[in-house]
């Protein structure tokens, strides 16, 4: 039972990707994310063969499918490397933050 879940899983996930690959046509998915790291080593290869049965084949060639390598804080790092970003691009300058959708003075 378990085997035939992961099984679907898997299915259900490449045809995700492969929806995703047809519709904007990115250089790279990342799996990631704590089912990526647990699942993603051991059933890449039947994930990527998934996807090229069900992603057209000339936005496929353009397009990675791999693990992500930040680990299970990638979110965070993410969210993190945005403020960085805002921070550098801003000089510093410390503006109005939003925090849940509201603008606070920091």
């Amino acid at each position: 039972m378990a085997e035939q879940i992961i099984e679907e899983t898997i299915e259900y996930l490449g045809i995700c990707i492969a929806n995703i690959i047809n519709s904007i046509n990115p250089d790279q998915v990342l799996i990631g994310g704590w089912s990526g790291l647990l699942f993603g080593q051991r059933f890449l290869t039947k994930i990527e063969s998934v996807v090229a049965k069900h992603a057209l084949e000339e936005s496929l060639s353009k397009t990675t499918l791999r693990l992500c390598q930040l680990g299970q804080d990638a979110v965070l790092k993410g969210a993190a490397g945005l403020v960085l970003q805002h921070f550098f691009e801003s000089n510093g300058d410390i503006e109005d933050v939003i925090i849940g959708g509201k603008a606070i003075d920091v």
